[in-house]
């Protein structure tokens, strides 16, 4: 079987000249690959109240059907950004996967952020996902071949805050 990546994290970009001083910053943990089951869900980064952009959506558990070609464990959508005073934005959807026959496959690569691409695909062995290096991006799925163990989807990436202060 072969499972679709996770979905990127969304993004959320304003001008603030009031109202936020001793605002609490979170940055969001990135969804966990794992085995035999849907991946985790990102976590919200946020300014406070002000601005959120939540994770992505975990990549879908999918079970082998025999049945060859055939598009597997579809890929996951990305979060829309909240708050944003010059922009929202969606991350990536994760891809679905693929496999040719029982011994050819390739999994879906992590949905990207607006920073960059999600964990590439994996493809033809079994083997774990690739986890995303971009901040906010999603972990490509994983791929088990013929009678092979259960393998993880990558992990996704942590979100990031970025805050510019003028003086």
């Amino acid at each position: 079987s072969a499972s679709g990546g996770g979905g990127g994290g969304g993004y959320a970009k304003s001008r603030l000249t009031t109202s936020f001083s001793g605002v609490t910053v979170t940055v969001g943990v990135g969804g966990v690959g794992v085995v035999s089951a849907a991946g985790g869900n990102g976590g919200t980064s946020s300014f406070g109240a002000i601005l959120s952009a939540p994770g992505g959506n975990g990549g879908a558990n999918c079970a082998a059907n025999g049945l060859f070609p055939s598009t597997y464990g579809y890929g996951n959508s990305g979060a829309v950004g909240v708050g944003g005073n010059i922009v929202n934005a969606m991350g990536g959807f994760g891809a679905s996967a693929f496999m040719n026959s029982a011994s050819t496959a390739i999994s879906g690569s992590g949905g990207a952020s607006v920073f960059g691409d999600g964990g590439n695909a994996v493809t033809n062995a079994t083997s774990n996902g690739n986890a995303a290096s971009t901040p906010g991006s999603g972990g490509s799925g994983a791929i088990t071949i013929a009678n092979g163990a259960a393998k993880a989807g990558g992990n996704g990436a942590a979100g990031n805050v970025i805050v510019y202060e003028y003086a």
